[in-house]
């Protein structure tokens, strides 16, 4: 059986409209990919994966409208973005394990975990400390991982670089990782991409 663990919820659900594609050169060095697509797209891209494990990236508060933490872009599916997980993954039950993805910064950080896991029936965390930036040991974000451990839900981190311009990759740097594990010893951590361009640092920390 193979498992994505690391795949990122489509934005449509339908067609993408025209002026919402965005091509990005920088993702990939062999080829320009689209970094805005729907749901058949995604499940065409994921037909190699048994199961794939998806999520959004919770912006900073004020980042997005009406200060919902959450991509602020435009959708043709309601709600902020553990919404647009969550029913994506209630149409492909078979295939598709939701996380929610929460932010420190936001006062509702807490609330929002136990609605994705109560009611969104989400299963898991994905943040991204550079993407979002937090330091990873900040106290709000300390809060999140001991809720998570409580729960037992898995969190994604991402680890090292990234072609996004502004993503401090200090606060993704792995070793940070080992302070976490030390801190929450029955946390489930997931440090994707292996911590590039840090591999043996990664190595050593698991």
């Amino acid at each position: 059986m193979i498992i994505d663990v690391h795949s990122h919820s489509p934005q449509f659900r339908g067609a993408v409209p025209a002026e919402q594609q965005i091509i990005n050169y920088a993702w990939r060095p062999d080829r320009a990919v689209s970094s805005v697509y729907n749901w058949d797209e995604y499940m065409k891209a994921q037909t190699p994966a048994d199961i794939s494990i998806v999520f959004g990236v919770a912006w900073r508060p004020g980042d997005s409208a009406g200060g919902v933490s959450g991509f602020d872009e435009s959708s043709d599916l309601p709600g902020n973005v553990n919404d647009k997980t969550a029913v994506f993954v209630q149409a492909y039950p078979e295939r598709l394990i939701g996380f929610m993805s929460l932010h420190p910064h936001d006062p509702r950080s807490l609330d929002e975990l136990e609605r994705c896991r109560c009611d969104l029936g989400l299963r898991g965390i994905k943040m991204g400390a550079n993407y979002q930036i937090f330091h990873p040991l900040e106290a709000r974000a300390l809060a999140i991982y001991e809720q998570a451990q409580r729960y037992g839900l898995p969190v994604l981190f991402h680890q090292g670089t990234s072609p996004v311009r502004m993503a401090p990759i200090r606060f993704a740097h792995p070793l940070l990782m080992d302070e976490v594990a030390m801190r929450y010893p029955d946390l489930k951590i997931i440090m994707a991409h292996m911590g590039h361009p840090w591999t043996v640092d990664t190595a050593v920390v698991i």
